[in-house]
């Protein structure tokens, strides 16, 4: 039996410290790979805890990929890089032994696994493990029914538009689903008027009007530093960081250092005006299928690409996460040729509903081949247009070398408030208030879907990795389905319109709204839903329901 000091926890929540203990006896080998973790009820009784507090820690097992949960057997380890644990282990956080007689002594600091000396490049590949994400909110089944949609977005390629405008719009729509207008609501104005206040009378002339550093204003390099430590286990130094206006402009400036002639990866389904971008700028990009555990890696393997595109933590339109074994085979990948690179663009991290955020890709790089990209488009509105980029010691150089003499595309006032909300506390704050709010809506949204009359035909993934989920209906045409919901005053995007090209194939777990239903993809078909969630009031839920209820029933 697991056994751990709870009582060493000092100011971590139980099941975080819970989590960390599992966590790090599987990267040491502790506990082997295939071996059946406790019942949560045995571990919850024998370490004197709740069920609750064992089920939290599982679940962030689960969705970081150390841990498989199996329908009706259990929980499993994961098979992780085996010449992981010597290079953390004088960074973990606690250990234990199965034996009831020994309690761990280790220190208790978070660990986050960057600056470690790996001298073999990785120590090759990871055996290939189900890494899915946790899927469900904290009503659902600790376990998710099976369910294989590899041939679905295959079926819907035929029915996907030119163009995702094509279906009706009504004049005023009931719920936009497709996040036409998200983040509109997002911005604090009060506390961002506050701050703006604070700056204007702090400040001088030479702060807000002379022309910035090329990276940005060094303050807001600062706090981007600190948010990257504290909340994504990033230890970087301001002089890394690229401050620019938005994504768009990051990924221009992307193509521009590492060079037109790279053949790039991407991610099917995928965001399409990443696409267009990198074809504008010229540069030759493969889409490439998603597995349970990401972008797939033999068809990377296989491809002429020398850079990937990813979203490792909550992928676009899809939420899945890539798991920690994945995530090292990736790197792994990369570490084989120097000219390789990994473009991490962590979208919509800060919205992770359950657990603890997952960890990037660049804490756990240490050969400098990952980039990393975030913006602040789904925290305080896409009109802001900042965002940033993560450059390892020998890219910025070489961004100083060729492009030192562009100018921040952000305005100094711009960058200077954003600092000062950072430093302040209140970009903190707001997150929470948000992620409480989105964690409201989706629960309330997910019940009345529960009880409606389409409940059998639902199904849902990746219930609380972000900001948008995806909605499975059976029975129904993607296009057809759309087109009548659209009538009905609800906006949808289905799926297939984020096929970059190809026919993606993705194998996964669905949780199922009504667990009683048994529905399998031999005998019906499936239209899935992008469904972007943060315009929906919770008053206008019951009508969006049966919004979507009179819709079903029209394209039956």
């Amino acid at each position: 039996m697991l056994t751990y000091d709870m009582g060493q926890r000092g100011e971590l929540p139980l099941y975080d410290f819970l989590y960390r203990c599992i966590r790090d006896d599987i990267v040491r080998g502790i506990i082997a790979a295939d071996e059946r973790l406790p019942s949560k009820r045995s571990l919850a009784d024998h370490l004197g805890i709740s069920i609750i507090t064992v089920e939290g820690a599982y679940r962030q097992l689960v969705a970081e990929g150390y841990v498989q949960a199996r329908e009706r057997r259990g929980y499993y380890v994961c098979d992780i890089p085996k010449g992981l644990a010597p290079r953390i282990g004088g960074r973990l956080a606690t250990s234990a032994t199965h034996a009831p007689t020994h309690i761990s002594t280790h220190s208790e600091t978070p660990v986050f696994l960057n600056g470690n000396n790996w001298s073999d490049a990785y120590g090759g590949t990871a055996s290939s493990i189900n890494a899915t994400n946790f899927i469900g909110s904290a009503h659902s089944s600790s376990t998710a029914s099976p369910f294989n949609i590899a041939s679905v977005i295959d079926t819907a390629n035929a029915n996907t538009p030119s163009s995702a405008n094509d279906q009706k719009y009504s004049a005023v729509p009931l719920a936009d689903f497709c996040g036409n207008a998200a983040g509109a609501g997002t911005l604090p104005y009060e506390g961002w008027a506050q701050a703006t206040r604070a700056v204007l009378s702090e400040e001088g002339a030479n702060s807000l009007l002379a022309a910035s550093s090329g990276q940005g204003s060094h303050r807001l390099r600062q706090a981007i530093c600190a948010h990257l430590r504290g909340f994504r286990g990033m230890d970087v130094d301001p002089n890394q960081i690229l401050i620019a206006a938005g994504s768009q402009y990051l990924y221009q400036l992307i193509v521009q250092l590492t060079g037109r002639d790279r053949e790039i990866a991407l991610e099917t389904p995928g965001y399409p005006r990443l696409q267009h971008i990198y074809k504008a700028m010229g540069v030759h990009t493969q889409p490439l299928p998603l597995t349970e555990e990401g972008m797939s890696l033999s068809a990377l393997r296989a491809s002429t690409c020398d850079t990937a595109h990813v979203m490792p933590s909550h992928q676009f339109p899809t939420g899945q996460a890539m798991g920690i074994a994945a995530r090292y085979d990736l790197l792994s990948w990369a570490a084989q040729d120097a000219h390789r690179l990994i473009i991490e663009d962590d979208y919509d991290c800060e919205f992770r509903l359950a657990g603890r955020p997952l960890p990037t890709l660049a804490s756990i790089d240490t050969l400098g081949q990952v980039i990393y990209l975030n913006t602040f488009a789904k925290t305080l509105g896409a009109g802001l247009r900042i965002g940033y980029a993560v450059l390892p010691v020998h890219w910025m150089q070489r961004y100083h070398d060729q492009l030192g003499f562009y100018a921040c595309t952000v305005g100094a006032l711009d960058q200077l408030v954003l600092a000062h909300f950072m430093e302040s506390g209140a970009f903190e704050r707001h997150i929470n208030r948000l992620r409480a709010r989105y964690r409201t809506v989706q629960d309330a949204l997910v019940s009345a879907l529960r009880a409606s009359s389409i409940a059998p035909r639902l199904r849902l993934k990746s219930l609380d990795a972000g900001i948008n989920f995806l909605m499975g209906i059976t029975r129904v045409n993607e296009e057809a389905f759309a087109q009548s919901a659209s009538e009905q005053g609800i906006l949808l995007d289905p799926l297939s319109r984020f096929n970059l090209g190809i026919s993606s194939l993705i194998s996964e777990d669905i949780a199922a709204i009504n667990d009683d239903a048994e529905i399998t993809n031999e005998s019906t078909s499936t239209a899935w839903f992008v469904m972007n969630y943060t315009m929906i009031s919770i008053e206008s839920i019951p009508q969006v329901v049966e919004a979507l209820e009179r819709a079903s029933a029209a394209e039956r």
